[in-house]
């Protein structure tokens, strides 16, 4: 059958699996070598679902990209390019230049035609754009490792070969010049197994410090699995990237200065998105709601760095207007 071909084509994952009790400190989680030299970061990345929305569309029950109802097709998360950005910068010293983003989409090779990212393509000048304006005018998309038709024909094969891009990834670099990975993806299309199939690869030696997981549904306010550990290292999830920053900066990945920007840029976004003239978003509370929530947690758990954040001047709705829950804000209006 279907089912018993695809596990016969995917080795079992063998790993040690622990909550999230503590955060590792910054040099556990960047992954300082003995020399105390720093590696720069890696960042790889997912897109549907993971840097714009598929928004759930399918065709003939089969997810076109992903799950995301709660963004329209082709929106861009808030903060995302921000975010991508801040951890590739992570640990840089002096005139050090972030590495460019690794891609690895589920998009099928015989089909980049149509699928290709190319410069002119919305997410690359996104990402060119965020870095240019930060002063590094060369960072943005590089390698891009795209799936198959099979993958499409065969859904539960999206994670075997994402992992297996990976591992083409990983063979580019030579010898000392292998960077530390992060991987950034989403909870819709197996990037899951993609990530746990990294934390538990042996030949990777510890090189990938975390991966983050986007938490995207078909429904609305989606239940967000808990963090954990996975041989030692943290998967953990988020619903908004200033959760994600939040949680960046607890596990030593990313600087508070950094994760601030990112906080305030996804406020800047969705306030752009609110106030567009003649298009109503009936999830726009929803989204201000959980935003507004992982801001509030991050200036509870580190009141040092973002205390001093005021809700007031972020929100891009009316305080009266904003509630503790996407479910109560949606009832409000």
């Amino acid at each position: 059958s279907t089912v018993l071909l695809v596990e016969a084509l995917q080795p079992p994952i063998q790993a040690r699996i622990g909550p999230m009790a503590a955060h590792p400190s910054p040099s556990q989680a960047h992954g300082l070598p003995g020399d105390g030299t720093v590696r720069r970061m890696q960042v790889i990345i997912d897109v549907d679902d993971t840097v714009k929305s598929s928004g759930g569309v399918t065709l003939a029950g089969v997810p076109l990209g992903g799950v995301d109802t709660q963004y329209k097709r082709g929106t861009f998360y808030p903060g995302v390019f921000r975010f991508m950005l801040a951890l590739s910068k992570n640990g840089l010293d002096g005139e050090m230049q972030p590495r460019r983003l690794a891609v690895l989409t589920a998009r099928a090779q015989e089909f980049k035609f149509a699928l290709q990212l190319k410069p002119t393509d919305k997410v690359c000048k996104g990402f060119s754009l965020t870095g240019t304006e930060d002063g590094f005018p060369d960072w943005g998309i590089g390698s891009v490792l795209y799936g198959s038709v099979r993958e499409w024909v065969l859904q539960d094969l999206k994670g075997w070969r994402k992992y297996e891009n990976f591992k083409l990834l990983r063979a580019s670099f030579r010898g000392d010049s292998e960077p530390d990975y992060v991987f950034v993806g989403d909870t819709g299309e197996l990037d899951k197994e993609a990530g746990m199939r990294m934390l538990t690869d042996r030949n990777a030696q510890g090189r990938v410090k975390a991966i983050f997981m986007h938490v995207v549904s078909f429904t609305p306010d989606p239940q967000v699995p808990s963090d954990l550990y996975i041989n030692g290292k943290p998967l953990v999830y988020f619903r908004t990237y200033a959760g994600a920053a939040l949680k960046a900066v607890q596990l030593g990945l990313m600087s508070p200065p950094e994760a601030r920007m990112v906080i305030i840029q996804a406020c800047k976004d969705l306030k752009r998105a609110a106030a567009t003239p003649g298009v109503a978003d009936p999830n726009m509370p929803s989204k201000w709601a959980e935003l507004e929530r992982d801001i509030k947690t991050a200036m509870q758990e580190l009141p040092e760095e973002f205390g001093d954040l005021s809700l007031a001047e972020l929100s891009p709705l009316p305080l009266n207007r904003a509630a503790t829950s996407p479910k109560a804000a949606a009832a409000a209006f």
